[in-house]
């Protein structure tokens, strides 16, 4: 983070021909996400070096997919893009075991340390600890909302025993943990000596490696050179900037559909041009239960043709006034790429049931905001004008699956005997569950946490 609060941008954004995007078709992702990474970093590692770093993020023993992600085909036109298949089962491991390596080779390079520091609403966590707890240089300390987070994500952080990682449980919700974490930041850039590093998407090495699955979605496709639209499940909006950053480097994206659910700040803004903030809801999908998205910021950095002192005003009216609008031509100018959609629990317990007795396949709560595309297309009557234009696209459309149901038996319970068939999984996260937990409850003070921080250095 900047010291003025702001957020890192590149200077610009590199961009694909047509002929090497036509050269990712049936190239494996680890070929595909050297291509797609090495343009933001050819001046930083040599090729070599990157190569190494990807094969060790992506390596056998941590991706269970012998290409990493797995697109299912679903019907004609419509496909899940499955990525939890990494070590934690879900697609943050995709970011943060890159991100780990690369660190790192940095720090081995450089004879540093440095302080992981990040905020939790779910699945960043564990990614995060497992990512690097087996960087030496590094020390862990992940805050997570106390008692909002379902119980086998929160286990997947606190049975972690290595000597590096420190979960903290803070007394408020999640904007709570992210608010602390960059004041931290903003106020604190280095503690005894350690330099202070985001695994969070307001840290942006963290989007670039996201970047590289929407490539690979797309060479995966058949007849895609007109386009192909994605829904992407999001709070902190850093998955679908990921997707509007690989539109700008050339991937033909018709549409980007923002999936939310009852925390539906950014579907209010997409169809009421009204960023609000508003009080947090605990739902089925407590990942995306976020009202501020950190990476909203950066696209509006872009709409706004970079113009620094704009956003401010935007950011400051958002933190004063609890709300904030744009330009009526800006504003049109994101609705041409951007739709949006919003998921209650009632809904998501609707859309889980159904695509499983329709279609046989199991989907966690994040991932059926996104399957409401599909659900709203083949239930929804034909006079509904919201989605008629988009739901009759005859583009391909992709919806991102971002984790493992089994990290959601609360959700399923509810469904238990309500079912045509019943739902039932292999459970990879069953040993967890007997394991001793080890997490520090603290108050929700910067300086608390500080004091946490240095006392364990």
């Amino acid at each position: 983070m900047a010291e003025d609060g702001g957020l890192y941008y590149p200077v610009s954004i590199p961009s694909l021909a047509k002929s090497e995007l036509a050269s990712f078709q049936g190239g494996s992702y680890l070929d595909i996400a050297f291509q797609v990474i090495r343009l933001f970093l050819k001046e930083a590692i040599p090729d070599d070096d990157l190569k190494k770093v990807i094969q060790n993020a992506y390596a056998r023993q941590s991706f269970e997919e012998e290409d990493k992600a797995h697109l299912k085909k679903i019907t004609n036109d419509f496909y899940l893009l499955e990525l939890f298949h990494g070590p934690t089962l879900a697609f943050k491991d995709f970011a943060l075991q890159f991100l780990a390596n690369l660190m790192n080779y940095f720090l081995a390079r450089e004879a540093k340390k440095m302080i992981i520091l990040g905020a939790t609403s779910g699945d960043t966590g564990s990614a995060s600890i497992q990512a690097f707890k087996n960087v030496p240089a590094a020390k862990v300390f992940i805050l997570h909302p106390h008692e909002k987070i379902t119980l086998k994500q929160r286990k997947q952080m606190t049975t972690e025993s290595a000597a590096n990682v420190f979960n903290i449980a803070l007394k408020g919700d999640f904007d709570d943990c992210q608010n602390l974490v960059k004041n931290i930041f903003k106020n604190h850039p280095t503690l005894k000596d350690h330099q202070l590093v985001s695994i969070n998407s307001i840290n942006f090495a963290r989007i670039i490696p996201q970047i590289v699955y929407y490539f690979y979605a797309f060479s995966r496709i058949k007849n895609n050179e007109a386009g192909v639209n994605f829904v992407v499940p999001t709070g902190n909006f850093g998955n679908i900037f990921a997707g509007y950053l690989a539109k700008k480097m050339g991937l033909p994206v018709k549409k980007l559909v923002i999936a939310t659910n009852e925390n539906d700040v950014l579907h209010a803004f997409m169809t009421k041009n009204e960023y609000l903030k508003k009080k947090l809801k605990k739902t089925f999908s407590p990942s995306m239960d976020i009202v501020i998205s950190s990476n909203f910021e950066r696209l509006l950095f872009d709409v706004y043709q970079r113009d620094s002192e704009a956003i401010s005003k935007i950011m400051q009216d958002l933190d004063a006034k609890k709300r904030f609008e744009i330009t009526k031509s800006q504003f049109e100018k994101l609705s041409e790429l951007f739709a949006s959609l919003t998921t209650t629990n009632q809904e998501t317990l609707n859309i889980i049931k159904w695509f499983h007795e329709k279609h046989a396949v199991v989907i966690d709560p994040h991932t059926a905001t996104a399957v409401k595309w599909l659900y709203e297309r083949e239930n929804a009557p034909s006079s509904n004008d919201l989605w008629e234009p988009l739901l009759r696209s005859a583009f391909p459309t992709v919806a991102l699956a971002t984790a493992h149901p089994a990290k959601f038996d609360e959700v399923y319970q509810l469904l238990k005997g309500n079912t045509k068939r019943e739902i039932s999984f292999k459970d990879p996260l069953a040993k967890i569950m007997a394991k001793k937990e080890k997490f520090s409850l603290l108050e929700k003070s910067t300086e608390g946490v500080i004091d946490f921080i240095e006392s364990n250095l």
